[in-house]
């Protein structure tokens, strides 16, 4: 009987003949995405201020900007939101607006945070985080040379200033001027008169001297010398003390 040996081959494959790699493909050109073009598109740059033929004055207050401050030490508050009224052109005339907006100047000011208003520096601070463009504080060696600079920034950016009144106890927000030349286009100019709005109108405090009169009230130089004085506020930073202090754009 033959034997028959049978070969069993286990675990073992047949290498397969190595093939060259295919050539790279080459991809479409990218083509943009229709939707997506509103968020890639360049943002437009709003139009530079061009301010509009002079008259011999100039005055941005708008009806329904105006806003009466809430407590009696809250008089930035009331200016902050009165002029972010004017220069995003609206009307909010709120209780929670006010108290945020004083809030914020007390969180971003230089003078103890335990009085119980803002300094010109969290004013103006408060200004540009809510809306209305970059503010700051200035200060001068004489009323004409301040009047002069928020004339100025007025005519220049159509925006109203803050000044500080009563020695730096209170504020009032002026919206405008007169001028015998336009300050767009000269420095040779002099400001014989003022647009200003006062927040405790119609709301009165005697005990503190202070009369606002109705908003937009016209004054003559004269008449804001007895009222735009020095800063003088107790506590308040040295570097105001004895000047003229305005917020301005």
């Amino acid at each position: 009987m033959l034997a028959v040996a049978v070969l069993i081959s286990v675990g073992t494959t047949t290498a397969a003949a190595a093939t060259p790699d295919p050539a790279p493909r080459s991809l479409p050109t990218p083509q943009p995405i229709a939707w997506l073009a509103p968020i890639v598109a360049p943002i437009a740059k709003p139009a530079p201020f061009v301010p509009p033929p002079w008259t011999g004055s100039y005055d941005v207050y708008r009806v329904g900007s105006f806003v009466t401050q809430k407590t009696d030490y809250w008089c930035v508050g009331a200016s902050i939101q009165m002029m972010v009224n004017i220069v995003t052109k609206t009307s909010d005339s709120s209780y929670a607006t006010q108290a945020a907006d004083l809030a914020y100047a007390r969180a971003h000011e230089i003078e103890p945070a335990s009085k119980p208003g803002s300094d010109p520096r969290g004013w103006a601070n408060a200004l540009t985080h809510f809306g209305a463009g970059a503010y700051k504080d200035a200060t001068f060696s004489s009323m004409n040379a301040a009047l002069a600079f928020v004339a100025k920034r007025i005519r220049l950016t159509g925006k109203p200033v803050g000044l500080t009144v009563g020695a730096g106890s209170h504020a009032w927000v002026m919206t405008g001027f007169v001028a015998n030349r336009d300050p767009a286009v000269t420095n040779n100019f002099s400001v014989s008169a003022v647009y200003i709005s006062g927040p405790l109108y119609p709301n009165q405090v005697a005990r503190y001297g202070y009369f606002d009169l109705k908003p937009d009230t016209r004054l003559s130089r004269d008449q804001m010398a007895q009222v735009f004085t020095p800063y003088r506020e107790p506590q308040g930073w040295s570097g105001w003390t004895g000047k003229w202090v305005v917020v301005a754009p």
